[in-house]
């Protein structure tokens, strides 16, 4: 092999490549890269048998080979070299990386015995990738950490003709975002749980200029670009029903500024002392956002917003109410609330009429998000 390529586009493969490689490989063949060069560009691909990236790069090759190199290393080099073209050239048993007047040398591990990565199934439809990295990050928001419990840190996607849904759950919150694509069968019904981590780390992978093919198969989830080749095995477990966990009515309901709850929260937090949780009184005064620490003080501070209907307090984990309006990327949001016992609605935007008879009918909305409260 021997080919160039700019230090940016070699940076930039290697670095999107990386993040499927498992931070403790079962072999070490699994935490290699594999490069494969022809006379039009150069791939860098990995694979762990949970997950697979391939990303392409233009490059001009003079000796097509495929070769196997440290994933970890080939990433530590790319980002030191300098900002000069880069040079990859096989020399016998070893990768020559050359840079202006530098130069490494990386061991090359046995090609032959990297897996074969899978191939994408029949493409199932399109999705703008602007579109897709913003349902992602929406629905990881609620996703839970703990892999023993696949069906809480999965994100559940589902299609119905043209409105794709990406919602997901840790059983104290639940995010649900609606979107549309392309599909390639009109009015097909598709249905898939893939690890919201996995999902996470292509989405970063993503370009936002992307048009991105999506490909439900038997047993895994490709998506792929022009630039790159994803694929991931699909979690095997049953996703709790979640459309009937949306309240239909509330009986109480809130328009704040983003903002201006975000940042009460944050400065409630100074005072929680370990305890994440804080208690929000609404009424026809607003929002009070306070908390009484033992040993430690309290702290209050009232918002601005328009109530509608039955006094209400709820008690609430502030870092997920956070994420919550964060993920709602609207300048306002309105929460809806049942009761104080019950999960509480959380969605962009304001109401569309301040006089609506109780009970106040949920809207549809692009994405909503359900929050748990706290048992007093």
């Amino acid at each position: 092999m021997e080919l160039r390529i700019t230090k940016s586009e070699l940076t930039s493969a290697v670095l999107d490549v990386l993040r499927v490689l498992p931070a403790k490989a079962v072999t070490p063949i699994l935490g290699g890269i594999l490069i494969e060069a022809d006379f039009a560009s150069v791939s860098f691909s990995a694979f762990d048998y949970e997950r697979s990236l391939t990303v392409s790069a233009s490059a001009d090759v003079s000796t097509p080979d495929r070769v196997l190199v440290s994933g970890k290393l080939l990433a530590g080099i790319a980002k030191v070299l300098p900002a000069k073209p880069v040079t990859l050239k096989v020399d016998g048993q070893a990768l020559v990386i050359t840079a202006g007047a530098t130069r490494f040398t990386l061991p090359l591990m046995p090609v032959e015995d990297f897996p074969h990565l899978p191939k994408p199934d029949e493409p199932s439809g399109t999705i703008d990738a602007r579109v897709l990295i913003d349902a992602i990050e929406r629905a990881a928001s609620a996703a839970g950490k703990d892999e023993t419990l696949p069906m809480l840190s999965g994100i559940k996607i589902e299609t119905v003709g043209t409105a794709i849904t990406f919602a997901s759950t840790d059983r104290f919150r639940m995010s649900c975002h609606t979107t549309e694509w392309a599909p390639g069968v009109a009015d097909s019904e598709l249905s898939v749980l893939v690890g919201a981590a996995e999902m996470s780390d292509l989405a970063k992978a993503l370009t936002e200029t992307d048009e991105v093919t999506l490909h439900f198969g038997d047993g895994t989830l490709s998506v792929t670009t022009a630039r790159s080749t994803a694929t991931i095995r699909l979690l095997d477990c049953e996703f709790p029903k979640f459309r009937q966990l949306f309240p239909a009515e509330y009986g109480t309901v809130v328009s704040v500024e983003t903002s201006q709850l975000s940042d009460a929260l944050n400065r409630t937090t100074v005072m929680q002392g370990g305890a994440p949780h804080v208690l929000l009184d609404m009424s026809e005064k607003g929002i009070r956002v306070h908390l009484e620490s033992e040993g430690t003080g309290t702290v209050a501070e009232w918002i601005e917003a328009n109530v509608y209907g039955d006094d209400v307090e709820i008690k609430t984990n502030a870092q997920y109410l956070r994420q919550a309006l964060a993920a709602t990327r609207d300048d306002m949001v309105t929460l809806g609330i049942v009761k104080d016992n019950r999960p509480f609605l959380v969605h962009p935007g304001t109401l569309t009429s301040p006089d609506m008879h109780m009970p106040f009918s949920a809207p549809e909305s692009e994405y909503r998000h359900l929050v748990m409260p706290v048992r007093k």
